[in-house]
């Protein structure tokens, strides 16, 4: 009976010592399809780090030989362990075809994956398309509390053909915008809430057929309108050149001060606009163009302080002033 046994644990550990390397063998290999593969960022701007990392949930590739290699067969990077390599994307419609071969440990044939970056960028483009500014203003209106922004996305040139053939996916604040998203919608148009005093816009532009793809995010701050005042010429034309400043001196029997609320949403709040003139802290009647006031002094050598407020009443926030004093 002893011998028995005795032969019985010889026979088993001779089974278990012969069978072990095809087990291991057997966990070892995998295939193409076992291979996942990360790039970050997903869709990478032209001269930007990308990071590529692969995993597997069928061999532990901490243990496997892992090289990488360019198109023409050139090593990039090697070494056991090394599920990761970092790369400078090239220009536009410049493609990255990096190779990755793997060779889990115990197996001798090596599982090769085609890695293929397409760098993309879109820009976006932004305007408050509410906000007032002067005639002759060298800068695009900015976007105060509760304006109009129009955002419009911008694709590299090169790499599309035809902008209706482009999907676009706009977010307010990483929230999807289905309304205005879509085949060739390129545009965003949305009102600022008066509760922030930033915008944050993201894009993604994707051809049909898939062979673009980009992503870009802006954050939009808000501002605050500010009137300025500015004396009009004799020839009726208005000195922009110069703003009024506090003691500014008004010589004449007559001049007219011209106020300039700066990126006040003058166009959105046409209907429901209350301007207020003062002089001395006293209200008077809101001229025929609201943004011009004419005075006459009654004497000469003292001062007058005048002011303009206005308010959009629809629009809990929507309101400017500034006030001057002249000297006569």
């Amino acid at each position: 009976m002893k011998r028995f046994v005795l032969k019985s644990t010889i026979l088993f550990i001779l089974l278990m010592t012969i069978s072990t390397p095809f087990v291991m063998h057997a966990e070892s290999s995998i295939n193409e399809s076992d291979v996942n593969v990360e790039i970050n960022p997903q869709n990478p701007a032209p001269g930007k780090n990308v990071t590529i990392t692969v995993s597997s949930y069928s061999a532990n590739l901490n243990r496997a030989q892992i090289d990488w290699k360019d198109n023409a067969g050139n090593v990039l990077s090697s070494g056991v362990g090394s599920t990761s390599y970092s790369l400078v994307a090239g220009g536009p419609n410049s493609d990255v075809n990096v190779q990755v071969y793997i060779t889990p440990y115990g197996d001798s044939t090596a599982v090769v994956k085609q890695i293929f970056i397409h760098p993309t960028d879109v820009d976006i483009l932004w305007q408050s398309i509410d906000g007032y500014v002067p005639p002759f203003y060298k800068g695009k209106a900015l976007p105060t509390s509760e304006s109009v922004i129009r955002a419009v996305a911008m694709p590299n040139a090169g790499a599309v053909a035809n902008n209706n053939n482009i999907v676009y996916t706009w977010k307010l604040e990483h929230n999807t915008m289905s309304k205005f998203s879509g085949y060739g919608k390129d545009s965003f148009t949305f009102e600022n809430s008066y509760l922030r005093n930033t915008e944050h816009i993201n894009v993604s532009a994707s051809s049909v057929n898939g062979s673009y793809n980009a992503e870009n995010s802006i954050t939009i701050p808000i501002q605050k309108s500010k009137v300025l005042f500015y004396l009009k010429n004799q020839d009726g034309t208005v000195n922009y050149s110069n703003a009024l400043a506090d003691n500014s001196q008004i010589s004449g029997e007559e001049s007219t001060i011209v106020a300039e609320p700066y990126f006040f949403p003058l166009t959105s709040g046409a209907g429901s606009l209350k301007y207020t003139w003062k002089i001395n802290g006293g209200a008077i009647d809101t001229p025929r163009n609201p943004l011009s006031l004419t005075i006459r002094p009654a004497s000469t050598g003292g001062y007058a302080t005048i002011s303009l407020s206005i308010d959009n009443i629809s629009k809990l926030f929507q309101s400017v002033s500034n006030t001057l004093k002249l000297n006569l």
